[in-house]
């Protein structure tokens, strides 16, 4: 009986140890696993860091070259809008200028592109910090800009923009006018020697007229009524610089001066 138990007992501490050993080698090849494991995943974590910060200097690359290929004024279609893109260094900026010569600047952020497709697709940010969605699509060298709806601009420049805010100026002031200043506004051709005069009323108190290849000459309303205008100048051709007293009476399409001794003159609209 001591025997068997003997063996018996050996057999167990022989499994005991047997056992033991296996356990002390599983914890070391469980430790090597598990330090082999986060190596890999430090490296995996590395590369996946290291393709974004690519990825995103990719952006930033192809963002910079697009924005510097459509730096400055750019016109609607219909001629409504004009806006403005600038590729600063720090801070790209979207302005939106408008025909009554005011402007609204708004920060760029673009941040994602499809090269296919020649666009980008970020924010824009108001000096108050309101925010929107902006899509810029480069297409046929024209660009279509999408906020609330695309919108298709065509190239201009600051001259063009300027140009557009001035003749605004003008059509608001003609239409203060009342019917017979308006009408009297615009370019005229004499019917006898072809001599062109352009007439530009600023108010219902002055404005000025100019005779081709001459300096313009001021004059004051003294009196409108009747669809006749009648006006008073300084005429600087005299030595004694006489006030000269003039009456247009203007239609459509047709202008008739006379003046006090009795001349009269027509003349033919050729631009408004």
């Amino acid at each position: 009986m001591n025997k068997i138990i003997t063996v018996v007992g050996l057999s167990f501490g022989l499994f005991i140890v047997a056992t033991g050993c296996s356990q002390e080698t599983t914890t070391k090849e469980t430790h090597q696993d598990v330090k082999e494991s986060g190596k890999d995943n430090s490296k995996v974590v590395k590369e996946e860091k290291g393709g974004q910060k690519k990825d995103d200097e990719n952006v930033n690359s192809l963002r910079n070259k697009f924005l510097n290929q459509h730096q400055g004024y750019w016109k609607s279609e219909d001629g409504s809008t004009f806006i403005e893109v600038q590729n600063t260094s720090d801070k790209p900026l979207y302005i939106v200028h408008h025909l009554d010569g005011t402007k609204k600047e708004f920060s760029l952020q673009l941040d994602h592109s499809d090269e296919l497709n020649n666009e980008f697709k970020g924010t824009i940010t108001s000096m108050e910090n309101q925010k929107n969605d902006i899509t810029i699509k480069d297409s046929s060298n024209r660009l279509v800009v999408t906020t609330e709806k695309p919108v298709t601009f065509t190239k201009s420049n600051e001259e063009d923009y300027t140009k557009a805010v001035q003749q605004i100026k003008e059509e608001n002031k003609k239409q203060a006018l009342d019917k017979t200043l308006q009408l009297l506004n615009g370019t005229w051709k004499a019917n006898d020697d072809s001599q062109i005069l352009k007439i530009s009323v600023d108010n219902e108190q002055t404005g000025t007229f100019q005779w081709e290849g001459q300096d313009p000459v001021d004059f004051v309303i003294n009196d409108n009524t009747d669809g006749k205008v009648s006006i008073v100048y300084e005429s600087v051709a005299s030595p004694s610089h006489n006030m000269i007293e003039w009456r247009w009476t203007p239609a459509d399409k047709e202008l008739v001066w006379d003046n006090l001794l009795g001349d009269t003159r027509t003349y033919q609209r050729i631009e408004r």
